[in-house]
């Protein structure tokens, strides 16, 4: 059994060498972090962090629906967009940015997570790039 650390994250995980998974380094980043064991393989995603926002603002570019019903599609609570939109009113760029920033604050935000949103408010275009780019496929 080999184990691996990831400097993003303290997690780890074990390669059984007996099996016959294949993870290669185009499968494995410090973003995902695959456990194989026995004949099973278990894949525990980092929460993004504050640090990720720029990654995520880049990634949700494209995105066409209006922030307001995406924050509330990832989960953010009504009120805080309300804030968030009583704050920046004038400035829809900026009620985006702090959306986000709201969301990776609750602290259960991951690119899948990400993805199945985006999925799910019809924006498959940009959920597909994202597992692309993210090797989330």
């Amino acid at each position: 059994v080999q184990r691996y650390w990831f400097e993003e994250t303290p997690s780890t995980f074990e390669i059984n060498p007996s099996l016959s998974t294949d993870i290669s380094s185009n499968n494995v980043t410090g973003n995902i972090v695959k456990e194989v064991k026995s004949e099973s393989i278990v894949i525990q995603e980092r929460k993004l962090r504050e640090k990720d926002l720029g990654e995520v603002l880049s990634a949700t570019s494209k995105v066409s629906v209006d922030w307001f019903g995406f924050g509330l599609a990832l989960g953010i609570q009504y009120a805080d967009l309300k804030y968030i939109e009583g704050n920046y009113r004038h400035n829809v760029k900026h009620c985006r940015i702090e959306m986000l920033k709201s969301w990776i604050s609750l602290g259960h935000a991951t690119w899948t997570k990400l993805v199945e949103t985006l999925r799910s408010q019809n924006e498959v275009s940009v959920a597909e790039d994202i597992e692309k780019n993210r090797f989330l496929i």
